[in-house]
């Protein structure tokens, strides 16, 4: 009897430090979320906070020890100090934790964001600027500005982010240039000698991700290539379309998103890459506004899709359709999605969850379980 009642407790305690949700933002500026609760079954629980902005940008980050929700206030008015942000709970979405908005001083427009692998900096690309605030008081850590080697017409922006456990990727689009990829260590410096690569990259290239095995994979107007680092660039996949939209599937294939445009429409197709079998899978195709997002969530079980106007979620075993949202159930069209929760390694073991009272509670008994065995 006490195997079986200390077997429950540990699900119930797996089940309360469960943080695979999806949640999203619409052009109504409303943040909302999509309760994940197995492979198979999934529940809108709709808007959970009003009043953002109508393209704000969401992720979340890993703040030393903890997973937190970031919300971005986008503004090109250089008038004002920068972006602002909010800050949420992944367990809340209701309020942020902080009523006033952190002011993100000198950055304007954030493109991307991404979170150091200790949870101590976030870093924000603007413009051809990477600029690191610290998670701790959102205070300006350090900066640094991409310049091109010729000035002939070029205008460059860093439209993707990425950390390593020791290491910061910056993809760089540029008009009548090359794209490239840059690789810093944490100081965001180019002149640290073998701390520091520059790498070509095909042209149209549109966001880095990581794969299964620390594989780096690119996104781009010909298809999807991986990055090694004796030679640079080489292509996996060739699409007739530009790659939109990239992330990881559970083996050591992924997910993709081609989109074509006709006048204003754009048709955005959904595809799964195997390895295994080196061929490409379509999952559906969906006519729409441009935007296209793909996240993966291993803890949940899904896939989340965000194709024109609607959310697509898929089971990750077989590729099964779970459930579709649109404009009419989310509040808005959607402009947004990110998983609820990130990780990260400060040296602490933390499950990067925010757990209740009832979770702590079920801990406890657990343990006193286990040492009056």
């Amino acid at each position: 009897m006490r195997k079986i009642l200390v077997s429950m407790i540990l699900v119930m305690i797996v089940n309360a430090c469960a943080c695979a949700d999806i949640i999203y933002t619409t052009d109504a500026g409303n943040l909302g979320l999509i309760k994940v609760q197995s492979q198979t079954s999934v529940d809108l629980y709709g808007t959970q906070y009003s009043g953002v902005g109508r393209d704000s940008l969401l992720d979340a980050y890993w703040n030393s020890g903890t997973s937190r929700i970031i919300l971005v206030d986008r503004t090109t008015n250089t008038a004002t100090s920068g972006d602002t942000a909010l800050i949420f709970k992944p367990s809340d979405l209701t309020h942020p934790i902080d009523s006033e908005p952190k002011v993100l001083s000198g950055v304007y427009d954030t493109q991307a964001l991404v979170s150091s692998y200790n949870g101590k900096g976030l870093f924000f690309a603007s413009g051809a600027s990477i600029h690191e605030f610290s998670t701790e008081d959102f205070s300006l850590s350090r900066s640094y500005r991409y310049t091109p080697d010729t000035s002939e017409d070029i205008t460059p922006s860093i439209k993707s982010l990425l950390t390593g456990q020791y290491t910061v990727y910056a993809l760089v689009e540029q008009d009548s240039s090359e794209d490239i990829l840059l690789v810093f260590d944490g100081q965001l410096r180019d002149d640290t000698g073998k701390n520091f690569a520059k790498y070509r990259a095909p042209s149209g290239a549109e966001m880095i991700v990581w794969l299964k095995g620390s594989v780096l994979a690119l996104a781009h107007d010909d298809g999807v290539s991986y990055l090694n680092s004796s030679v640079g660039f080489y292509s996996v996949v060739s699409s007739d379309a530009p790659v939109k939209a990239l992330c990881r599937d559970s083996g050591s294939g992924f997910y993709f998103a081609e989109q074509v445009q006709s006048g204003d429409s754009y048709t955005t197709t959904l595809r799964h890459y195997s390895s295994e079998t080196k061929t490409s899978t379509t999952l559906h195709a969906e006519t729409g506004d441009s935007v296209s997002r793909l996240l993966y969530d291993d803890d949940g079980g899904v896939l989340a899709a965000l194709l024109g106007n609607k959310v697509f979620l898929y089971n990750l075993r077989g590729d099964a359709l779970i459930a579709e949202y649109d404009n009419s159930l989310l509040g808005g069209k959607p402009v947004q999605i990110a998983l609820s929760y990130s990780s990260g390694d400060d040296g602490k073991n933390s499950s990067g969850c925010d757990m209740s009272g009832g979770g702590i509670l079920l801990l406890l008994i657990g343990a006193m379980i286990f040492r009056r065995r």
